[in-house]
């Protein structure tokens, strides 16, 4: 399976499996010029869903549900900055990393700073939850929880798209899947979330 992710300058980073299975990490620019991230083998076991910073400069990825690792593109040094996680997404200001961790059993949500601080769990439904995405203020995650169904949800979720379709978001999976979390207020109380 090739993992892909895209910056907003429309270079691509991929991940592509060999005939043994194992990824190197390549970037694509838009003239379709490929370079390897590092200088042989990617370092890491098996590594998935890498993400671009919001400024292109770092990818945040996950290795087989293990550590969730951040590498600055320019020097090509990985940094560890979680031992326990996947999904890893960056908020729009680049200053928060959400990802999903079975750490309390279930996958739940959680977030920490760009720099590994301060871990939190922001969910604790009794279902598996995926694939978190920051709404473009940074003010909401969207993710997914695919065991949990219902009227009164479907009810909700579906006033959460009116809202959210009446600012212009789209969110591109059944609405019975997709939960909105609201990001909470930072310790300081100064707003910015």
């Amino acid at each position: 399976t090739m993992q892909l992710a895209f910056s907003d300058t429309g270079t691509a980073i991929y991940l592509p499996a060999d005939e043994r299975g194992l990824r190197r990490m390549v970037m694509v620019d838009l003239g379709g010029r490929t370079d390897p991230v590092f200088g042989s083998a990617t370092p890491f076991s098996d590594s998935n869903d890498p993400r671009f910073s919001p400024d292109g400069s770092k990818i945040a990825l996950s290795e087989s549900a293990g550590p969730i690792w951040v590498v600055d593109l320019e020097s090509g040094a990985p940094i560890k900055r979680s031992e326990n996680g996947f999904y890893p997404t960056w908020s729009p200001d680049g200053s928060k990393i959400a990802f999903v961790s079975s750490r309390s059993g279930n996958p739940h949500i959680y977030i920490m700073n760009a720099n590994g601080s301060n871990p939190r769990r922001l969910t604790s439904s009794p279902g598996d939850e995926r694939s978190p995405s920051f709404s473009p203020d940074g003010q909401w995650i969207a993710f997914r929880q695919p065991v949990l169904r219902g009227k009164v949800l479907d009810s909700l979720l579906g006033e959460i798209y009116k809202r959210l379709a009446a600012e212009g978001i789209e969110i591109p999976y059944p609405k019975r899947d997709v939960y909105i979390k609201e990001m909470p207020a930072p310790p300081d109380g100064k707003g910015g979330r």
